[in-house]
């Protein structure tokens, strides 16, 4: 990201990016906790620790965790080797549960960076993920996109709920109590409790 990117957390920290670089500074009083000079991104937050993405390799990205407080930088995942030429891994974090979404889907515990399951989604590397609370607070259902028009849903536990395909390329999609999927041949609502 090149781009400058503000976030303020709980109103004590908050995060710059600039050129590459990504500091992390305390919002009452602006002093800088870490910095590190890296391609990154910023993947997804927790009440405890704000969730960086960052690509040190062409096809090979690392995730750590900043603490909102200190600054305190961990790392989170080993290698989060890019799936192909064309995809970066996608993260995304809810209530203390980390999503990284390359070849595979993985769930790490957002505290240790251990993970709590691993699934291999057919259809290819994943393209897009999208996270939504299922039946409360702590559980989740994961969807992914696959290969050019091919959805699935992924439960709390690692297992696979759901799958569709649709007509042409999938250029975006909302989750609700139906998935709403635009394509470059039209726009689909598919039912997410069944496959149709």
């Amino acid at each position: 990201m090149n781009r400058r990117t503000m976030l303020g957390v709980a109103g004590t920290v908050g995060s710059s990016m600039l050129g590459g670089c990504l500091s992390l500074v305390d919002g009452a009083t602006g002093s800088n906790f870490d910095s590190a000079d890296v391609q990154t991104e910023i993947s997804g937050i927790t009440s405890d620790r704000l969730f960086v993405l960052a690509h040190t390799d062409r096809h090979e990205s690392h995730l750590y965790a900043f603490d909102v407080t200190n600054g305190e930088r961990d790392l989170v995942s080993e290698s989060l080797e890019h799936p192909d030429e064309e995809s970066d891994p996608f993260v995304a974090a809810r209530d203390g549960v980390v999503y990284a979404g390359t070849d595979r889907l993985r769930a790490l515990e957002a505290a240790t960076g251990s993970d709590r399951w691993s699934v291999t989604v057919d259809g290819g590397p994943i393209r897009s993920m999208t996270v939504v609370e299922a039946n409360g607070a702590g559980d989740h259902t994961v969807f992914v996109r696959t290969g050019k028009n091919r959805l699935a849903s992924i439960g709390s536990s690692g297992e696979q709920t759901w799958e569709q395909s649709v007509d042409g390329t999938i250029q975006n999609y909302l989750v609700d109590e139906f998935v709403f999927v635009a394509t470059d041949e039209g726009i689909f609502a598919l039912d997410r409790r069944n496959d149709s």
